[in-house]
Formats: C-alpha cells, structure tokens, sequence
C-alpha cells in the first residue's frame, strides 16, 4: 500500500483551478462568437460605438465636439476603472474560497490499496473505488486523477519528492484504472 502525505499552497491550489479550465477547455469547440477574429471586430465596433456616445454626450454637455484625446484618455481611464474593479473583486472572492488551516490547504494523508484510494483531510476522510476515475494527468506541477470533468484529486509532484517517485505512484494508479475498467465475469468479478 503507498501512502502519502502532503499540504496544498495556496499557489497550488490557484494552479489546480487553472488546470480544470484547462482541462475543460481542451477538447470544447468553438462556436462562432468565440472566436478570435470575432471577438475583435465586435470590440471594435462597441469601441467606435462608444465613441461616437461619448462624443455626442460631451457635445451637449460642452456646447462643442470634444476633442479625440479627450475620449481617447477618457476610454483608456474608465476601461483600466472597470477593469481593476472586476480584478480585486475576482481576487477577493478566490482568497476567501478556503481557509488556510482549513481542509484543502491543511494536511492530507493519501493512501492507494487494491480496491481504490483513501484521502484524509482536516476532519474528512473519503473514499474512492478505482472505478471512480475518468483519467490521470499532470499539469502545472500537480498530479491530476480526475474523477469528474470539473473536479480531480490535486497532488503536488513536490510532495513525491522525486521525479522516480512520482513516475512510480502515475504507473500504480494508471494500472489500478486499467484493472478497474475490465470486464468482470463469473465468480471472478
């Protein structure tokens, strides 16, 4: 039976929410609106649309035409308020997701038998038969044994402490998935 026992940073953890958008990501088509080429000429045209809002605003306003570098400055300072805005907010929320003596930056204790994996935590302790996993994978220093699209189980590849070690534990639980997915029959199932 392997064991392993690590702690998640805070930067891992940030790494492992980047993985499952990637990981989502990979295979999702495009639809039309989603493209690049798309998106471009929209932010163009909602630009020059703007543009010619605030000039006829500032136009009543003023009692003349203002100037381009007035709209320009004025774009480029409210875009960087906007934007700034939805960034600390974004960033707010993230540090609030989890406690940092919580169960998911706290200790964890993993343990791989036969018939699946054991995953302790602060307070929690869970069980997965092998069947539960779709696939395994590394990404941004973590290893990855996705049990749902959106959801794996994160290991730091730091926690393995080497490379060897690391490959090692990928080619047990790539095995276990392998069994897992034979057919059963009989008395042998």
């Amino acid at each position: 039976m392997t064991e392993l026992t690590f702690r998640m940073t805070a930067d891992e953890l940030t790494a492992y929410q980047f993985a499952v958008r990637d990981w989502l990501l990979k295979d999702m088509p495009k639809a039309w609106w989603e493209r690049e080429g798309v998106r471009a000429a929209a932010l163009v045209v909602l630009t020059a649309l703007l543009l010619v809002l605030a000039n006829a605003l500032i136009g009543r306003s003023l009692d003349r035409e203002a100037e381009p570098i007035e709209l320009a400055v004025g774009m480029v300072l409210g875009s960087a308020l906007v934007i700034a805005a939805v960034w600390i907010t974004y960033y707010d929320q993230r540090r609030r997701l989890v406690r940092p003596d919580g169960p998911t930056l706290g200790e964890q204790t993993l343990k791989v038998s036969g018939d699946g994996l054991d995953l302790a935590l602060s307070n929690i302790s869970v069980r997965y038969r092998w069947p539960a996993f779709q696939h395994v994978s590394r990404a941004r220093g973590l290893l990855l044994m996705w049990i749902e699209p959106g959801s794996a189980i994160a290991l730091p590849e730091r926690a393995f402490g080497s490379v060897a070690a690391l490959e090692a534990f990928e080619a047990e639980v790539r095995a276990h998935l392998v069994e897992a997915k034979l057919p059963k029959a009989g008395a042998f199932g």
